[in-house]
């Protein structure tokens, strides 16, 4: 326990104690001295917090734990200085200079731990534990340096002033490390209230050691070299005055160099985050200012030595030919830089790479505190992308999708402006209506992607055909507009019409088809058949249906008769439909005799419209407008309903089974379901199946053969006859001819009404029954008016007739007589 009794006071206090005063002017000096060292420490120390290479970091650390060891030590000898013995005191060098080293040693160990960009409890505790022994060591190394003395300390005081060191240590370095996240002004309040925490720490630490400390005199003199106190206390508060100056100057300017550095690099993450460009100049036009989406743009073209009159938004003037084609007062920097506000101003620009881009510029000066002129400063935002959307969604609202063609649109606009045109020059403009020839059918049997390509190819025909200043529009499904402005010579249409009906005809090559289409087509002339689009295409499109109506493929021109013609189609249409819905159909019945056996065999079923107002009207004038409006289907379905029923009743009856033949139309042949559908009806009706024959035209059957060889096949295997309406009429193979299961030939009639008088006649007769026969096909020969016809048919065999010499189409009560006495004729 040598040593501590050698440092601790043990026993009662000794007789010979020296006992001394305070200075109060130097306690003051002491306390000011380690406040302002704390400040100086804590501000230095903060920026060890912030992101710095490691050289500056070591600097700091350095420089904050050199600010903060000094102003302890200094403190210290200071307040040495102020206890006022009864003797002259002098200072041992070599642990005066330790206590000193201790200081500063330990201060940077506690700033280590205070420099921890995160601390926790633990940090602040460890920091001030570590500071307040720090301190505690410094103090009483320097107070081991006093000569002629012995000190002993009372061991209360002695931990107390340690205590006291640690607490408040720790409360100064959580003040100071909170005041890094608060404003200047209120960072300083909270800095310099750690630091007076701090002061308070040391200078308590300090006294209170004093306190705990009992002074005996020495046995000898020291031998040491005293230090002067008057000169080490004007040497010491020299020095450190001049360090705490040095460094709070330091820290304040690293603070406002930080925040002005931060400033300038939020500013440039803004300025390089920005979707448009920035360009700034200053008030004599250099360029002082541009972000990277310039930089992007144009890269190594831009720098800051250029002036506003080397830069064109567009492209720098390197070469004199750009410059001429837009002028330095052109610029929108150099506008703004003379005081004009420029807003949504579009320039067209080029990039380094000399690719074209439309830019949206804003700019305008800029003015300093005083109204002052700056410089300028213009933001551009680049909308090509937005410009081409802009432009594809007008291309789709105004072009047909499939053909790229304009459509109803844009026609339309086109059409009114040739029209004013015309109207000034005193010209005439021509509107062309073009209608595929059965594109539907194309569509059904081939497929939709087979009819679009086949729209494509005719689009790109008719292109070839057309002046520059024409217009072709795609206006829906197989229907195309041309409009001819400014035309003088007539020849001139009908010469473009006849090359447009030879180009359509070609064949098509389509994913190894070969498509063939006509075209029918109908137009008009401004001002003589409208003096407005609507009606210029109007009559364009009644010329069209005429030129169908004449058989296809050919043109019509539009004529004031054709408008009548046009309102009775409308008018039957309308009827039609009321037609349907209130049962104005009814059905004649026609017989047919076999030429072997003079019986007859089998009854036609013809449909007719009765119609309240016009009386009766005859399949010719109805049944194509009901094919074309798709009526057809419910009206064929009604005839077929109504046939088999009228057989069957005239059956139930008690009349001899006669086969009954009913037409079936195009567009009923195309229904899936018209299988399903004849079946139902037989099945509703009790008929049998071999008592039901369904006719066929020739050209219908052909459209495509193969498809129907499945459908006739289908009906035949159900048991139902099958014949061909209107041979000679269209165009056969006799390939599929003889594949198809028909049990009939039906020879048309304008074979047959000239007979007796023209051997062209008889001989194509003669051979339809030869082929008939060969195919093993009954023949009939309808539309039969006299008795030398019957005879001619008779003499060259022909199976069967029909017509007006046995009877004309009569009401089922009329044809129930008939039979009754006609069975055998």
């Amino acid at each position: 326990m040598e040593w501590y009794s050698h440092f601790f006071l043990v026993g009662p206090i000794p007789a010979n104690i020296m006992y001394g005063g305070y200075d109060p002017f130097l306690v003051l000096l002491s306390f000011s001295i380690a406040t302002i060292a704390s400040y100086v420490a804590f501000d230095m120390s903060s920026h060890l917090r912030k992101p710095m290479t490691l050289v500056f970091r070591v600097l700091w650390l350095l420089g904050g734990a050199f600010g903060m060891g000094a102003g302890i030590w200094s403190m210290h000898f200071i307040g040495m200085l102020a206890f006022i013995m009864p003797m002259q005191m002098s200072y041992d060098v070599f642990w005066t200079g330790l206590s000193m080293i201790v200081a500063i040693v330990t201060a940077t160990i506690a700033l280590i731990l205070f420099t921890i960009k995160k601390p926790k409890v633990r940090h602040y505790l460890l920091s001030g534990i570590v500071l307040g022994i720090a301190i505690a060591t410094m103090h009483y190394t320097g107070m081991r340096g006093m000569n002629d003395v012995i000190i002993h300390y009372q061991l209360g005081l002695f931990c107390l002033s340690i205590i006291i060191a640690m607490v408040a240590a720790t409360a100064a370095l959580w003040l100071a490390v909170q005041s890094d996240v608060e404003a200047f002004g209120k960072r300083v309040s909270l800095k310099l209230i750690s630091a007076l925490i701090a002061g308070c720490a040391i200078v308590g630490m300090h006294y209170t050691g004093m306190f705990s400390a009992v002074f005996t005199p020495a046995s000898t003199m020291s031998s040491t070299s005293p230090l002067d106190p008057t000169i080490l206390a004007i040497f010491i508060a020299t020095v450190v005055m001049i360090i705490m100056i040095i460094a709070l100057i330091l820290s304040t300017f690293k603070y406002f160099i930080d925040l002005k550095k931060n400033k300038n690099t939020f500013l440039e993450a803004i300025l390089n985050n920005m979707h448009g460009g920035v360009i700034a100049c200053d008030v004599h036009g250099r360029l002082t200012l541009f972000n990277h989406p310039v930089d992007k743009m144009y890269g190594d073209m831009i720098n800051d030595k250029m002036g506003v009159d080397e830069w064109i938004l567009g492209l720098p003037l390197f070469k004199a030919d750009f410059r001429k084609k837009l002028k330095v007062e052109e610029n929108p920097l150099y506008r703004a830089l003379k005081g004009e506000v420029i807003r949504d101003v579009e320039v067209i620009a080029k990039d380094r790479r000399g690719q074209k881009h439309t830019l949206l510029v804003d700019g305008q000066q800029i003015r300093g505190a005083e109204n002052e002129n700056l410089g300028a400063v213009i933001v551009f935002n680049d909308i090509s992308q937005k410009k081409i959307s802009e432009k594809k969604l007008v291309h789709q609202a105004t072009h047909d999708v499939l053909t790229g063609l304009p459509n109803r649109n844009l026609l339309l606009d086109r059409l009114n402006q040739a029209i004013v045109i015309a109207k000034r020059d005193h010209l005439k403009v021509i509107v062309i209506f073009i209608d595929l020839d059965s594109f539907k059918f194309i569509n059904d049997a081939l497929g939709h992607s087979i009819g679009d390509k086949l729209l494509k190819k005719v689009a790109l025909r008719f292109k070839t055909l057309l002046r520059a200043s024409d217009t072709l529009a795609r206006i829906g499904g197989d229907e195309f507009v041309i409009i001819l402005p400014g035309i003088e010579n007539i020849n001139h249409v009908i010469n473009l019409l006849e090359r447009v009906l030879e180009s359509v005809a070609q064949p098509y090559k389509i994913n190894k088809h070969e498509v063939n289409v006509t075209c029918s087509i109908g137009f008009s002339f401004f001002p003589e058949n409208g003096r407005d689009s609507e009606t210029l295409l109007k009559n364009a499109d009644t010329a069209m249906y005429q030129a169908k109506e004449k058989g296809k493929n050919t043109f019509q021109f539009y004529t004031g008769e054709m408008h009548t013609q046009v309102r009775k189609r409308l008018e039957i249409e309308n009827g039609l439909r009321h037609a349907l819905v209130n049962n104005e159909f009814i059905l004649e019945y026609q017989p047919k005799l076999d030429l072997k056996t003079n019986l007859l065999i089998g009854i036609e079923a013809l449909v007719r419209w009765q119609h309240p107002a016009g009386g009766i009207i005859l399949p010719n004038e109805f049944i194509p407008i009901a094919e074309d409006t798709g009526l057809i289907i419910p009206l064929g379905e009604w005839v077929l309903k109504t046939a088999c029923a009228q057989n069957k009743a005239w059956q139930d009856e008690g009349f001899s089974p006669l086969c009954i033949s009913v037409n079936l139309s195009a567009r009923q042949c195309k229904e899936k379901d018209l299988f399903k559908t004849i079946k139902e009806i037989l099945d509703e009706t009790g008929l049998e199946p071999q008592f039901l024959e369904l006719e066929l035209t020739e050209s219908l059957a052909m459209s495509n053969p193969l498809e129907f060889i499945k459908l006739l096949t289908q009906f035949k295997e159900l048991g139902i006859k099958m014949s061909i309406d209107d041979f000679g009429t269209g165009y056969s193979s006799l390939n599929y001819l003889r594949q198809f299961p028909v049990n009939c030939l039906k020879i048309d009639q304008s074979f047959i009404s000239e007979l007796e008088t023209k051997n062209d006649d008889l001989s194509i007769v003669k051979a339809i029954v030869s082929l008939g026969h060969s195919l093993s096909m009954k023949v009939i020969a309808e539309g039969v008016e006299t008795k030398e016809q019957l005879l001619k048919l008779q003499e060259n065999n022909c199976d069967e007739i029909q017509g007006f010499y046995l009877s004309r189409p009569i009401s089922p009560k009329k044809f129930a007589e008939f039979m009754k006495t006609n069975m055998k004729v």
